[in-house]
């Protein structure tokens, strides 16, 4: 079994991080040493961080992902926990996702944190995903828990 060498692996996160368009390629450096990658830099967006470590979790051989990127809003961006809290709140009740009525919200300095309960696992990646793109916060704590619906016979 051949293994990708870290040169290439960075190279095609690096391209990866290009083809996305977020975050600008000069924003985050990537580095690797025997297939763990780390991700560093500054981003103004949660959005474009999660972006990043998306297209390093998109490139085969990646054995693991230290992600140490920090987020700078841009002044004006920044938003009220309150504010932010809301956002969530409306995001997620637009959705037509019923188990998405368990999901409490709280928020602490532009830190999202989610917890409750759904079916399945793509309803907690998707709640996630969701509220990613909301402007002024700073991260996504996902502590959604799956618990699966019993089949009865």
């Amino acid at each position: 079994m051949q293994t990708r060498t870290d040169t290439t692996l960075q190279r095609e996160i690096i391209e990866q991080i290009r083809w996305c368009h977020q975050p600008q390629p000069d924003q985050v450096s990537v580095s690797v040493l025997n297939g763990v990658v780390t991700l560093y830099g500054v981003t103004d967006s949660y959005a474009q961080k999660r972006y990043a470590q998306l297209a390093a979790e998109k490139v085969k051989g990646v054995k693991f992902i230290a992600e140490s990127i920090e987020v700078l809003l841009p002044t004006g961006s920044v938003r009220s926990d309150t504010e932010i809290a809301s956002a969530v709140q409306a995001t997620l009740a637009n959705k037509d996702v019923k188990s998405y009525q368990k999901i409490k919200v709280s928020v602490n300095g532009g830190l999202i944190t989610l917890e409750g309960e759904v079916t399945e696992l793509c309803q907690k990646t998707m709640a996630e995903q969701e509220i990613a793109d909301l402007p002024g916060i700073y991260g996504v704590n996902n502590m959604i828990d799956v618990k699966p619906v019993e089949v009865t016979q």
